[in-house]
């Protein structure tokens, strides 16, 4: 699927560190196989009430809008896109209830996204993405930079999406 151009989406960087045994990835599809949606956060500082407003008023318009998770094992990238419906800052008790149980183990959440989707993608697609603080792909910008999270576009055709 070619993505309109303006849409803004983002990459958040990710580990196992706090996951269970299955993995971030499988933990979270297995909410999300039950129940149709999973919340997912992003950790550490916070994304910005202007960033996280814009990503949300995107998602809740239509407009196909992704997160791509991302984690660097065995000298490779493993990219998994999620559809998100939902872009907050807090979640109601309500909402609460579709997180993984290893969250409430952890602190300091700076967004939190209603995947409805998730697909992995190949590594390849990181030269689509492009990092819009610096008009460069995501390919070159990650294994240079520390930050957890980057806010992007598609250039062009991305698989399965």
């Amino acid at each position: 699927m070619t993505m309109p151009k303006g849409h803004v989406h983002l990459i958040v960087r990710y580990g196992d560190l706090h996951a269970p045994r299955e993995g971030t990835v499988a933990c979270h599809r297995a909410i999300l196989d039950k129940h149709g949606y999973v919340w997912m956060a992003k950790l550490g500082r916070t994304l910005g009430v202007s960033r996280i407003a814009t990503i949300d008023a995107q998602a809740r318009s239509g407009a196909p809008t992704y997160v791509f998770l991302v984690k660097k094992e065995a000298q490779r990238y493993w990219v998994t896109a999620c559809r998100v419906e939902r872009c907050v800052d807090a979640l109601t008790a309500t909402e609460a209830l579709h997180v993984p149980d290893y969250y409430r183990m952890t602190w300091g959440v700076g967004a939190w996204f209603k995947v409805v989707e998730m697909h992995d993608l190949p590594s390849a697609v990181l030269q689509r993405l492009i990092v819009i603080s610096s008009a460069r792909p995501a390919s070159e910008v990650l294994p240079t930079s520390m930050a957890g999270a980057f806010a992007v576009r598609i250039e062009g055709e991305i698989g399965v999406l």
